[in-house]
């Protein structure tokens, strides 16, 4: 005889994860931690214009001490312009949103406007060295243009006996006061105002020797503002 079979039945739950287990794995990348990292990647990519700025400025700065602005005045213009315009974009890109930014072009016009600083100041040096050679030159030739002058006078007045010298001392008087601010200028480095006086010094001096050539020791000066010595 058979020994009977007992069927032994057992229920088994299902398989399921606690909740907490559930929330570690769907939470683990969350959403706004992620933008949060995103955002701090991207503000840490800082603008570089600043530097840029600085060492445009720095070239700008040592082209004015070589007197590029007075004796380069055009390629000094140039680098100034270039400066502005690198800064106009960099302000443009700055107010743009943070991953469409792209300062390429700004740093290109930085690069531009400091080699173009640089070829002002090495002109300017140049430049103020010969015109400082030029008033010196000009300086010379009025000196003996006045010198020149005087003795016309002098002649002239021998000539009427001895007579007084009338407008033409007192424009050669100015002459005189003319040489010295003129050297003046030169001390201070205006080489080309002084150079510009000498000019004008030399051009009296010899309306005055013609003057005095005529005998017409009352010429009257040339009216300011056209041919006059300031």
């Amino acid at each position: 005889m058979m020994p009977r079979m007992i069927r032994l039945h057992f229920s088994m739950p299902p398989f399921r994860l606690c909740p907490p287990t559930r929330a570690r794995l769907r939470c683990r990348f969350p959403g706004g931690a992620l933008v949060a990292a995103l955002a701090l990647g991207l503000l840490s990519c800082g603008s570089p214009c600043g530097k840029e700025r600085d060492r445009t400025r720095e070239s700008l700065s040592k082209a004015v001490s070589a007197r590029a602005d007075v004796y380069a005045p055009d390629t000094y213009a140039k680098a100034a312009d270039l400066a502005d315009k690198a800064e106009a974009e960099c302000r443009g890109q700055e107010r743009r949103f943070l991953p469409m930014r792209s300062y390429s072009r700004a740093l290109g016009a930085h690069s531009e406007a400091r080699r173009a600083a640089e070829k002002a100041a090495k002109e300017g040096s140049l430049n103020e060295g010969l015109a400082r050679q030029e008033a010196l030159n000009s300086r010379y030739v009025a000196i003996e243009s006045v010198e020149n002058a005087r003795a016309c006078v002098v002649r002239a007045r021998k000539a009427r006996g001895g007579a007084a010298g009338g407008n033409l001392m007192d424009r050669w008087s100015r002459l005189h006061r003319a040489l010295t601010e003129m050297q003046t200028r030169i001390d201070r480095a205006d080489y080309l105002s002084a150079r510009d006086l000498g000019e004008r010094i030399v051009r009296e001096s010899v309306r005055i020797q013609a003057a005095a050539n005529r005998g017409d020791l009352d010429a009257p000066p040339p009216a300011p503002g056209t041919e006059g010595l300031y």
